[in-house]
């Protein structure tokens, strides 16, 4: 399998836990068990976003079987770069706290791809 083919297959299963992860949030503060002030969701959404991104970096080292830190930084950057294009096209500021914040993306994708490499090429 090419590195493009690998790569896209690693961003379906991301993007459908992905969508699962959204429905299960909007259902819980749609019925009001997660609080819906401002500093709130930031918080909760920042912590589903590690989490996301170091799911990412797992499926990313399962799909290359080498180099899990880099392929998965690599998958990471792309998203992230989707992201801040959004941002930019929007009006939306970008203040130093969104480059801590998708920089610590970044660096949980790494992690988990540092991890996964790990567990998924374990010799038995």
């Amino acid at each position: 399998m090419s590195f493009l083919k690998k790569l896209l297959k690693s961003y379906l299963f991301f993007f459908i836990i992905l969508t699962f992860t959204l429905l299960i949030y909007t259902f819980l503060i749609y019925n009001e068990f997660i609080s819906t002030e401002e500093t709130s969701i930031r918080i909760t959404t920042y912590i589903i976003g590690c989490f996301l991104f170091l799911i990412l970096g797992f499926i990313t080292s399962r799909q290359f079987n080498s180099k899990g830190w880099l392929r998965a930084g690599i998958s990471a950057l792309l998203i992230i770069l989707i992201s801040i294009s959004i941002k930019l096209l929007s009006d939306n500021q970008i203040d130093i706290l969104y480059f801590v914040k998708i920089t610590t993306y970044l660096l949980t994708s790494m992690v988990g791809g540092i991890f996964g490499i790990n567990i998924f090429n374990k010799k038995k």
